[in-house]
């Protein structure tokens, strides 16, 4: 029951966080995040029978990962692409950068947390990521959190202390 409590509390926190009244994007752009949440939550589940089965290794999983979205987001910006493409150093050293140490790094370290973590706690662990986004925001780029944004981090903490104390259970 305290779990259930806590996710309530988190998903208000989180409601406060992303205020999707405010939102100016189209109904697309929605749908498309809403489908990619979709996607990352079931590639989770298989991920966890895939190590629990041990018939994966983490690296060529994200090895796989990473070709077959270069191969799908390529031909995306192919097809979408209005201006060419200004292939210089600098543009290079920004696009090795995101591939190799953000990208490549960043799913290496999600799906060895998957790997030895239970779900259950990996996903939680989650709700950190908007709340590190507003703080981040504040102090590189001096977006300062409203008031709905503060008490939604505040409800995510709240959340995530009350999932991460050790749940009591009376003896027999």
């Amino acid at each position: 029951m305290p779990q259930c409590i806590a996710a309530v509390i988190a998903a208000l926190g989180l409601l406060l966080v992303i205020q999707p009244g405010q939102w100016q994007g189209s109904l697309l752009s929605s749908l498309l995040a809403s489908a990619s949440g979709n996607i990352v939550g079931g590639s989770v589940g298989h991920s966890q029978r895939a190590f629990r089965r041990q018939t994966v290794d983490l690296l060529s999983l994200v090895a796989w990962q990473m070709a077959v979205g270069t191969v799908v987001l390529a031909a995306l910006a192919i097809a979408t692409h209005k201006t060419p493409i200004v292939w210089s150093s600098y543009m290079l050293l920004a696009l090795g950068c995101n591939a190799v140490l953000v990208t490549a790094l960043g799913w290496t370290l999600w799906l060895f947390i998957l790997r030895t973590l239970p779900t259950g706690i990996a996903g939680t662990a989650t709700l950190m990521i908007p709340v590190m986004s507003v703080l981040w925001a504040w102090w590189l780029l001096n977006e300062k959190p409203s008031n709905a944004e503060g008490g939604g981090i505040g409800l995510i903490l709240l959340a995530l202390a009350l999932l991460g104390r050790p749940i009591s259970r009376a003896r027999k």
